[in-house]
């Protein structure tokens, strides 16, 4: 058994089309500005943190502590001149084993 430091945070952010991040959603917080913040720990066990926006902020504070991939789409055009940046969220089905994860033994299948 070692330590682990899981205080260290990096930002992720969704710079282009198709950026991607997949983990155990940890935590949804507000910073002083009244802005969600994210903390999601990566497939590889890196605490990585992001900023939301009108679309996550209405999905991701009802999937913490659940697996979920966040892909970017890019921006989307809307009236008047304005855009939106949309992503696609997906969640782990709990029945399933999840990628790096290792399936508990069910015994001898007698």
């Amino acid at each position: 058994m070692a330590w682990k430091t899981v205080s260290d945070k990096e930002k992720f952010e969704f710079a282009e089309k198709d950026d991607f991040v997949e983990g155990k959603l940890i935590a949804c917080r507000k910073t002083r500005f009244d802005c969600n913040v994210y903390d999601l720990q990566d497939n590889d066990g890196a605490n990585l943190y992001f900023f939301g926006c009108s679309m996550l902020d209405t999905i991701l504070p009802e999937l913490v502590g659940k697996k979920i991939k966040i892909t970017y789409l890019g921006k989307v055009d809307l009236d008047a001149g304005r855009t939106m940046r949309d992503y696609n969220v997906d969640v782990w089905e709990d029945d399933a084993a999840f990628p790096g994860e290792q399936q508990q033994d069910e015994g001898p299948g007698f």
